[in-house]
């Protein structure tokens, strides 16, 4: 940022908390660039429309959340070189990763407390190192209990042992639960939860013993919802395209209004300069303070996984990024 450049950083931003406030505050002050943090389910089309149905109340009270990650496979790299392979294996050594609560599952943790609207008072953590005994020191298999303001509690788990049901995430409320699967969602009403009026014509899948209505965005510019619809869906490329192109896409946008601002006002004017970027739209996206609000955590998921307690995140350092 420093030097003039934009940046897309990965999530997390770092593995400290002093170095991902650090990264956050470089990215406040630079305010000619853009400074992207890489929560791509904030730019997801389908997440963004999901915000506004849930936000509206559609499944009543959230009651409770959950997020899983199920892969069988090693998370080992090989090379000729023991140096280099050294270096690529860095997701296996704790004093650099964050383990799979923050290398993985912090996408959707980021997104549930997205969909929740609130920052979680504290975690409970456990981690074990079930199948790939290899000399890692980071556990393949973890389980997180997140506890909101509300009383709402969002239960994370990953693993490198098995691959059962994949990964999806799950939000339940009071008058339904909604299901997200890559970039696919379903709503499942309780019995007595009030008719909305649209779900009587949506289309319908089932699950076991459950029927799920399909939420999909722009549904009505489909054209094919027939019997084999669950194929369907309003956006097809992943959510890592859009963030992308978003972070391209507001690179040109604020480049452009940086180099209109200076050519006809010298550059000089700091508060007129500050109004004239807040009237620019942006594609939706990640900035510095939920990229070092999913951060901080990570850590501190991570931190309760290693000591198998409760962890309470430490805010004041968010607010004051």
């Amino acid at each position: 940022m420093q030097a003039g450049k934009h940046v897309y950083c990965e999530a997390p931003l770092a593995n400290t908390i002093d170095d991902a406030k650090a990264i956050a505050l470089a990215a406040r002050t630079a305010r000619k660039q853009v400074f992207q943090a890489g929560l791509q389910m904030r730019s997801d089309p389908q997440r963004r429309f999901l915000l506004d149905f849930i936000r509206a109340g559609a499944a009543g009270k959230a009651v409770k959340a959950h997020a899983q990650w199920h892969k069988k496979q090693s998370w080992r790299m090989t090379s000729p070189n023991p140096e280099r392979e050294h270096e690529l294996n860095w997701r296996l050594s704790k004093e650099i990763s964050l383990g799979l609560l923050g290398e993985i599952a912090i996408h959707q943790i980021d997104a549930l407390s997205w969909f929740l609207n609130a920052h979680p008072e504290a975690v409970t953590g456990f981690g074990s190192l079930m199948h790939w005994k290899d000399g890692r020191a980071v556990p393949d298999t973890v389980q997180a209990v997140f506890e909101y303001p509300s009383g709402a509690q969002l239960t994370s788990e990953c693993t490198l042992a098995n691959s059962f049901d994949a990964d999806y995430e799950i939000l339940y409320g009071t008058d339904a639960a909604i299901m997200m699967r890559g970039n696919k969602a379903w709503m499942f009403k309780e019995v007595d939860s009030p008719l909305l009026g649209w779900e009587v014509y949506a289309r319908k899948d089932q699950f076991y013993r459950e029927t799920g209505i399909a939420l999909i965005a722009n549904a009505t510019k489909l054209t094919n919802l027939g019997e084999k619809a669950t194929d369907e869906a309003a956006y097809t490329t992943s959510p890592l395209y859009y963030a992308l192109e978003a972070f391209m896409i507001n690179v040109n946008t604020i480049s452009s209004a940086v180099e209109d601002f200076t050519a006809n006002f010298a550059g000089s004017d700091q508060p007129a300069f500050e109004k004239y970027l807040s009237a620019i739209k942006l594609q939706p996206a990640a900035t510095y303070r939920e990229g070092f609000a999913a951060t901080v955590l990570a850590i501190k998921a991570c931190e309760a996984v290693a000591r198998g307690a409760k962890v309470a995140p430490a805010w004041e350092g968010f607010e004051s990024a």
